[in-house]
């Protein structure tokens, strides 16, 4: 008898949670990844759905994107900072989300120095915002590079 009953408890959770899905839940692998941004006025990086990568490392989530010309974007966001992630913002080389540029030479880092960085949806791991930034190279602050008009659309491994 106690089998039995064992075995109609393990049922009704089996039954419970095989419930029809929430229409409004995004499956990940179903989005169109977005990840681009105006530098500098130029040129728009746009970063091609295999070379953007989003994921969570040492509690931080990180964001990145390499364009066709090898130039890399990489937004930080430091969850333990701030209270809400959905939001604006502000980006500083020492805030909780800060923005990381490469130049296609490979040794040219730039890190953002002002600017803003929204997260207009996170939701089943994914994640949707724009960004803009006033940047200037780590070593030489008389380098500049901006960003303006930055979309994001990733799914967070």
């Amino acid at each position: 008898m106690k089998r039995f009953t064992n075995l109609i408890v393990m049922l009704s959770f089996l039954i419970v949670s095989c419930g029809e899905s929430d229409p409004n839940d995004i499956d990940p692998i179903d989005i169109d990844v977005t990840f681009e941004v105006d530098l500098s006025g130029e040129f728009v990086s746009a970063f091609v759905q295999d070379s953007v990568s989003a994921f969570t490392h040492a509690e931080l989530i990180l964001i990145k994107g390499f364009d066709t010309g090898r130039n890399m974007v990489e937004l930080i966001i430091d969850p333990s900072m701030i209270s809400e992630i959905v939001g604006t913002h502000d980006v500083t080389r020492d805030s909780a989300t800060r923005i990381r540029i490469q130049l296609a030479d490979g040794t040219t880092f730039y890190l953002a120095d002002s600017g803003t960085l929204t997260v207009t949806e996170y939701r089943n791991k994914v994640m949707k915002g724009t960004f803009n930034f006033e940047s200037t190279k780590h070593n030489d602050p008389t380098k500049s590079v901006s960003g303006s008009s930055g979309v994001f659309v990733v799914a967070i491994d």
